[in-house]
């Protein structure tokens, strides 16, 4: 009986994805930009991001990697931690919200809370 691998494979990508995470973040942030001002349409900011990066990851797929940038893994860690924000965003954003829209387009209800969107500021 072989022993399943994946699980520990798994822990060592989420543990690069977390690296990466924190050295894009000090990128990210400084000067008058803040964590929100990367998200103007709320969680559609992250519905574009991650259907973009589904995309590239699609695109290089069937170029079989033939590309100058952004491999299929790095599209697969930009997805993780793209997940991982929009997690942390719905969880502040919906943890004080008792009013929830039924016409938001989404199915969860979970996350559709009523909160006035932040306006775009050409961030």
């Amino acid at each position: 009986m072989t022993k399943e691998t994946y699980l520990y494979d798994a822990i060592k990508a989420l543990e690069e994805c977390i690296d990466l995470m924190v050295k894009k973040g000090k990128d990210y942030q400084g000067g008058s930009v803040c964590d929100d001002d990367y998200y103007p349409h709320g969680w559609k900011s992250f519905d574009t991001m991650l259907t973009t990066k589904v995309l590239r990851f699609r695109s290089v797929m069937e170029q079989q990697g033939n590309v100058n940038f952004d491999t299929a893994e790095d599209c697969l860690k930009d997805l993780i931690n793209y997940s991982a924000r929009a997690i942390v965003w719905l969880n502040r954003h919906t943890e004080n919200c008792l009013d929830v829209k039924k016409d938001q387009g989404i199915n969860n209800d979970r996350f559709t809370p009523d909160i006035e969107e932040l306006p775009y500021n050409g961030a």
